[in-house]
């Protein structure tokens, strides 16, 4: 398993500047599935710097909602014995559907108000068209795990935040949405990610 440090989090910082001036660099350094990530983002002309997304009207909300109720009504039960474990770390779960848009989440208070700052919120897409590199985003793409450390993201308010995502899939392996767990960027750790992938 990939482990994250001081070190890691200096290179991620150099590297990240470099890459949005499009300096040459040697990116050898920085996971390959985040380089890419950052490669698909720059393509898709995700802003940096500002944290921007597409949020669904309530009426558009309400019918993505009625879209994946099964979904929905499968995950609640695991968002919140999940969130049994974490409460009170400044963590909360959040679902996600095949698009990337949020319906539903779970979580502290003081963390979700400060999710909001960054659009983190039910209606959003996270998509990495939208996003960029993030965990929701991210996990969607490559239909596998993820645990994306604060400097891995590619907008920089995101840095603020350590989260995880696992996909999930119906019985025929269509992917249905995803699972994730956000947390401030000092509140997550390694084991986070088996727990959210076992659920």
């Amino acid at each position: 398993m990939f482990n994250f440090d001081e070190n890691y989090s200096k290179l991620l910082d150099i590297a990240w500047k470099k890459f949005i001036n499009s300096q040459e660099y040697d990116y050898s350094s920085i996971r390959p599935e985040i380089l890419e990530s950052w490669k698909r983002s720059r393509a898709f002309s995700v802003d940096p710097i500002h944290s921007k997304t597409t949020i669904l009207t309530p009426e558009e909300l309400n019918s993505r909602i009625n879209s994946n109720l099964l979904l929905l009504n499968t995950a609640r039960p695991y968002m919140e014995k999940l969130y049994s474990i974490v409460e009170g770390s400044s963590s909360y779960l959040l679902i996600a559907d095949k698009d990337g848009y949020i319906l539903d989440m779970i979580g502290d208070k003081d963390i979700i108000e400060k999710g909001k700052d960054t659009q983190l919120v039910i209606g959003a897409n996270r998509s990495e068209r939208y996003a960029g590199t993030n965990a929701i985003g991210t996990c969607l793409e490559l239909k596998k795990p993820i645990q994306m450390w604060d400097g891995e993201h590619y907008v920089l308010p995101h840095k603020e935040f350590s989260c995880s995502s696992a996909p999930i899939f119906d019985s025929n392996n269509n992917l249905l949405g995803c699972l994730n767990i956000t947390g401030s960027k000092a509140e997550i750790h390694t084991h986070t990610l088996g727990m959210v992938s076992s659920a």
